[in-house]
């Protein structure tokens, strides 16, 4: 059986975190982050499997174990997001360009998920956004499409 924790970042920290399986779901569970997300504030998500039957109360601590392994990358993804949000968009001209000095404290793919959050959110008017991640990675936002590099190739050496 399928079970996603859904975390709703009001500021990187305070979130609201909910559990459910997906037998007790009216929507595909894949759905679900994107269902529960709200205006301009970004949700994470974390979809796993447990043994057929497991009951709620078993599904919610397994979540939370998984929680708290994920803590400070997840901090990090919801200070990215409410950074790029709430100050660099806002000077950013529209199709303008950043590219940060130093790599972002996560694994490219959950810098490419920011992103693919940041293109959804109403102050983005298709800036483009490039950043290395810790993994390796530089990973680039161009008009709301997210793509990743190796490092290196693209001649951003720190």
């Amino acid at each position: 059986m399928r079970v996603i924790r859904l975390s709703m970042f009001k500021n990187p920290d305070e979130h609201v975190d909910m559990v459910m399986r997906e037998s007790d779901l009216s929507v595909p569970i894949e759905e679900m982050p994107r269902q529960m997300r709200m205006q301009d504030f970004p949700v994470l998500f974390d979809l796993f499997y447990m043994p057929d039957g497991v009951d709620i109360q078993q599904a919610t601590f397994e979540a939370m174990q998984r929680m708290r392994a994920r803590a400070s990358i997840e901090r990090n993804m919801a200070i990215l997001y409410f950074w790029f949000t709430r100050s660099l968009l806002r000077v950013l001209t529209p199709g303008g360009m950043w590219q940060a000095k130093d790599p972002a404290p996560i694994g490219a793919d959950d810098v490419a998920f920011v992103f693919q959050q940041i293109a959804e959110h109403s102050g983005y008017r298709g800036q483009t956004l490039r950043t290395a991640s810790n993994d390796g990675f530089i990973v680039v936002m161009v008009n709301g499409r997210v793509s990743r590099e190796r490092y290196g190739a693209s001649g951003m050496n720190g």
